[in-house]
Formats: C-alpha cells, sequence, structure tokens
C-alpha cells in the first residue's frame, strides 16, 4: 500500500513539474481550491482610502451652561469633598487568596501555581516589619483541614527566607466577609502597636 501511495504522490509531482498551465486555466485551479479553501489565496479587493471625511460628524460650539459647567454659584473652595487616603497596596491590611489557588484538590499540599503566588507574597513580607497570621477556613466539612492548610504556608514561606517569629497560625477568620462555598486562605498583616 505505500509503495502505492509513493508512486501516486511521485505521478502528481512530475505532472505538475512539467505540465505548464496558461493563465485562464490557473485562475479555473485557483478558483477550484478557493471553492474548498476559503481562507486560502489572494484577496481580490480594491484599494481603498483609509481615512475619509465623515459627514456624519458635526463640530458645534461649547456651551457655558449644562451638564459639563457648574454653575457659577456652586463654585467654592469649600464645596469639594475631603480627600481620603488612596488605598494601595501599603495600606492594606488582610490579603485573602481562594484556597483552591493554592492547594491541590482538598489537600495541604502547595501546587506549582500556589507556589508562584506565595513567592510573591514572600517577597513582600520579608520587606515588612509587620507580623503575619495565616488562618485557612470556609465552609463545609474540613475544618480542621484548616489548620494542616496554615502549617503547609508556614512551612514554605520559612523555607523560603522569612522568619518564623514573624508567623503565627490562626483557625478563625479574620475578616467578616462571607466566603461563599469556597474555602479562602488569609494573610493579616499586624502592625508593630498590635503585637508589642
Amino acid at each position: 500500500f505505500s509503495d502505492c501511495m509513493t508512486l501516486l504522490l511521485t505521478f502528481f509531482v512530475l505532472l505538475l513539474s512539467f505540465a505548464s498551465f496558461g493563465e485562464h486555466v490557473l485562475q479555473n485551479l485557483g478558483s477550484s481550491f478557493a471553492e474548498y479553501l476559503p481562507d486560502i489565496g489572494l484577496i481580490n479587493i480594491a484599494e481603498r482610502e483609509s481615512v475619509f471625511d465623515d459627514p456624519l460628524v458635526k463640530y458645534s460650539e461649547r456651551l457655558s451652561s449644562g451638564s459639563e459647567s457648574r454653575p457659577k454659584d456652586e463654585v467654592s473652595a469649600d464645596n469639594f469633598v475631603a480627600e481620603t487616603t488612596p488605598l494601595d497596596f501599603t495600606n492594606l491590611k488582610v490579603f485573602t487568596v481562594a484556597s483552591d489557588e493554592i492547594f491541590w484538590g482538598n489537600g495541604a499540599v502547595v501546587s506549582k501555581d500556589g507556589k508562584e503566588l506565595l513567592d510573591a507574597f514572600v517577597y513582600f513580607v520579608r520587606s515588612v516589619p509587620s507580623r503575619l497570621v495565616i488562618s485557612e477556613h470556609g465552609t463545609g466539612d474540613h475544618d480542621d483541614i484548616g489548620m494542616e492548610r496554615g502549617w503547609s504556608v508556614l512551612a514554605y514561606m520559612t523555607d523560603n527566607g522569612v522568619d518564623i517569629n514573624k508567623i503565627s497560625i490562626s483557625s478563625m477568620k479574620m475578616t467578616e466577609k462571607a466566603a461563599g462555598s469556597e474555602r479562602i486562605l488569609e494573610f493579616t498583616l499586624l502592625d508593630k502597636d498590635v503585637y508589642e
């Protein structure tokens, strides 16, 4: 069978190599391929201008009153909202992540993706003077798994250079945020005035 296929392939290669097609035959051959393979081939589209005047756009003069302009009687220095401290990464104290992004299945073994995420967090924890409380919790029948996962994260972080005296494990959640049906791993940073 393979010899037959090889001979057939050789025949078609020789036929196409030595046959000469006229211009009209080549176009017909191309159109037959285009019928079954529409994404392959040349596209004969006339060139168009890419920039043209749009008659639908009409410019008008800027209004002195309306939704874009403040009324003159409201413009005063005491009318503005007091600015609060913007939230940024260093102001936040509790970090939460879904446990299934850190651990394999319902166990306490840290997954590859979890290691990548914990590596970034380890780098952050080593740069701040705060203490860290790790807690893992959620709804369901697996209440004892939270402590095992906490110990697993503690071991990973201490193996990667975080001082063990900076880390504590808790079985209680530190936020009031409802976890829903998924388990949550929480990292809570404690300021120096809290733990001294």
